[in-house]
């Protein structure tokens, strides 16, 4: 699990707040594994994004970041038009170690981009597709975050002198 970027300026949240603004946010993704060279690399967006030396390719998808607000880190998940074979021969030949990178960025009116959470690599945990989309639950392969540090317990009973 790498540490990601989870801190929005204050700048951007008062243009994600605004009433009008020339600020857009987008999802960039790269789906990845061991066994093919070349990750896929794709964009929430309706035209290619050149970013961090790479070309995402527009392609429309719905990202939901996974909740920390809870005690335990619940999954993200990713749902992506099924408009690619590509994809979907990825999942059916390499069901583990699939992993998605995500980054969100941001455009400004000129045209600068800004990295503004990310980039998060998830494992892809479990894949489900049909005709018109792709679903992937993501999550990491230890999730040390929802672990206790330690096998030991200590409460009044087991450790009086604690208490």
């Amino acid at each position: 699990m790498n540490v990601a970027l989870m801190l929005i300026t204050a700048a951007t949240i008062a243009e994600m707040f605004a009433q009008s603004t020339a600020t857009a946010m987008f999802a960039l993704a790269k789906v990845s594994h061991d066994s093919f060279g070349q990750p896929i690399y794709f964009c929430n967006n309706n035209a290619q994004i050149d970013f961090g030396g790479n070309s995402y390719l527009p392609l429309n998808f719905k990202f939901t970041l996974a909740d920390s607000s809870a005690d335990t880190l619940g999954p993200a998940q990713i749902e992506i038009d099924n408009v690619d074979q590509q994809l979907i021969s990825l999942i059916r030949s390499n069901a583990d170690g699939i992993k998605l990178e995500v980054q969100i960025i941001s455009i400004n009116e000129s045209g600068g981009l800004n990295l503004e959470i990310g980039p998060i690599t998830y494992n892809v945990l479990s894949a489900d597709y049909d005709v018109m989309s792709v679903r992937l639950t993501l999550g990491y392969e230890a999730e040390i975050i929802t672990q206790s540090g330690t096998n030991d317990r200590f409460n009044p009973s087991t450790a009086p002198g604690l208490f």
